[in-house]
């Protein structure tokens, strides 16, 4: 099977209410957000993959989950905000989402046959 036309989901992602984002840092990934949460995407063999662990937007840059002083943040460079009990499931919900969405996309196998992921 041919791998999803990555155009095509990431417009089924934007469809389904996530904004996309592109960062001069990561130039080969493409930032998929919502409600401030970002999963940064790169193209694999099986269509477009999270890279790494989806942060949280602080500003213009994404924050990483990190631990300070004992306690769960978000950080990008000197700026933190605080990892509360209801960011982290946000940021869990949105990847299961566009998990979800990415695995029912249409595309052709080597045949041209349309099959569902």
């Amino acid at each position: 099977m041919t791998p999803p036309d990555p155009a095509e989901q990431l417009q089924r992602l934007y469809l389904a209410g996530f904004d996309l984002q592109t960062f001069d840092r990561f130039p080969k990934c493409v930032g998929v957000m919502r409600d401030n949460c970002i999963a940064l995407l790169v193209p694999g063999r099986e269509g477009l993959q999270v890279l790494g662990t989806p942060g949280w937007r602080i500003g213009e840059v994404m924050g990483v989950l990190t631990e300070s002083d004992g306690r769960q943040v978000f950080q990008a460079k000197q700026e933190t905000v605080e990892a509360t009990p209801e960011r982290l499931p946000n940021c869990s919900n949105s990847t299961v989402t566009y998990e979800s969405i990415c695995r029912r996309m249409p595309h052709r196998t080597e045949h041209g046959i349309i099959s569902l992921i």
